[in-house]
């Protein structure tokens, strides 16, 4: 117990965390919002709701992604709402995580993800959810106590470095694994 009390993380990586989710997050609504329709169906595809559920779980989650946004974004302002907005962006990183390994334990691969727009499905894999583990264990650490510092100017460089450091290794993953990997995987299968 006494070696979590001694856990802290700097403010200025609690941001760059924040902020990357918060961006991940904003993203997903978006998509979501957008591609309602195609949103709706996801959700029903993947079989874990009674279908009285399916039209307002595909609404209230992009809702959900949104004030997660907004909470994390402010809990850069206000560091007394970052954790809990920390805390809420891991279980529903969890909650997602958990749906896809239920349908891959089921053998259901083909689903689409709802992870991307609706011009670009993508089947669900386990790197999926070690990505999600990843990520909300990240979101966790946000709540962690901040480091007894201020932010300063000489933070900035930091801060816009570590966005795009996130946002580069996120989307170079994201690539390799969700369309590449598979895509190798089809051509080694037609030999």
């Amino acid at each position: 117990m006494r070696a979590l009390q001694c856990l802290s993380i700097d403010p200025a990586v609690a941001d760059v965390i924040a902020l990357a989710l918060a961006a991940l997050f904003g993203r997903a609504a978006l998509d979501k919002f957008t591609s309602a329709l195609h949103f709706r169906e996801v959700v029903d595809a993947y079989q874990l709701l009674p279908r009285s559920l399916v039209a307002p779980t595909a609404l209230g989650l992009p809702l959900i992604e949104s004030l997660i946004t907004v909470a994390l974004a402010a809990g850069c302002l206000n560091t007394a709402v970052r954790p809990i907005a920390g805390v809420f962006a891991a279980i529903m990183l969890g909650a997602y995580g958990a749906s896809i390994s239920v349908n891959l334990l089921r053998g259901l691969k083909n689903l689409d993800c709802g992870c991307s727009p609706a011009g670009e499905p993508r089947p669900i894999g386990a790197w999926m959810v070690a990505r999600n583990a990843v990520l909300a264990g990240l979101a966790l650490s946000t709540a962690l106590p901040g480091a007894s510092r201020e932010l300063s100017m000489s933070d900035a460089p930091l801060l816009v470095g570590g966005l795009v450091s996130c946002a580069a290794l996120y989307l170079t993953l994201d690539f390799l694994l969700g369309k590449v990997a598979p895509a190798a995987e089809l051509l080694r299968g037609t030999r």
